[in-house]
């Protein structure tokens, strides 16, 4: 009995890590989407990339206090502005719809991870 309950304290244990590691995963990419961000506001001035820069930086707050549902939305509402960026800003409009699709990318694997911890809880 002893055994199987070691066993289960690993396995818990070896999940909360897995968790840990796919959800920190998630931020980097976040970061990396808004280092892209900055560049391309440097280029163009633009207050929309600013905007999307704030959503992106709300996000890793919620991300870090475990609101990943508000996180996703925030991430889902940065993707928008960029959009709305890409449109106005012609010379970087490929650019930044890169960015976007990585952005996308990222808020589609917050959603799995966040509906894979939901399908687990009670």
């Amino acid at each position: 009995m002893r055994f199987v309950t070691f066993l289960l304290a690993v396995a818990a244990c070896a999940g909360v890590v897995y968790n840990h590691l796919q959800l920190n995963d998630i931020r980097q990419q976040v970061e990396q989407i808004q280092v892209k961000l900055a560049s391309q506001q440097n280029r163009t001035g633009s207050a929309g990339i600013a905007e999307a820069k704030r959503h992106l930086q709300r996000a890793l707050q919620l991300m870090s206090s475990g609101k990943l549902d508000e996180a996703k939305k925030e991430m889902e509402l940065g993707s928008k502005t960029i959009a709305e960026a890409a449109h106005q800003n012609d010379d970087t409009q490929h650019a930044l719809q890169q960015v976007q699709q990585m952005l996308d990318s990222a808020r589609k694997e917050l959603a799995r991870f966040w509906s894979g911890k939901q399908e687990k809880t009670p």
